[in-house]
């Protein structure tokens, strides 16, 4: 979702000509950090799920 948002930023100063100032420029960029840190927390469960380190789980899946 948050990628979409980066996207959507862009396309409005593509499409619509608006300007690209610094409030858009930080919002851009923390949706890209957003972004870029669940692809890689997705990434590094993948690798222990493939490792089978189980034992490793959130606070919530002990409740």
């Amino acid at each position: 979702m948050t990628a979409l948002l980066a996207v959507n930023v862009a396309g409005g100063v593509v499409v619509f000509g608006d300007e690209f100032g610094p409030e858009k420029a930080v919002a851009m960029l923390l949706c890209l950090w957003a972004f870029s840190s669940y692809v890689y927390g997705e990434y590094k469960k993948g690798d222990k799920a493939a490792m089978g380190d189980e034992d490793d789980q959130g606070v919530l899946d002990r409740v």
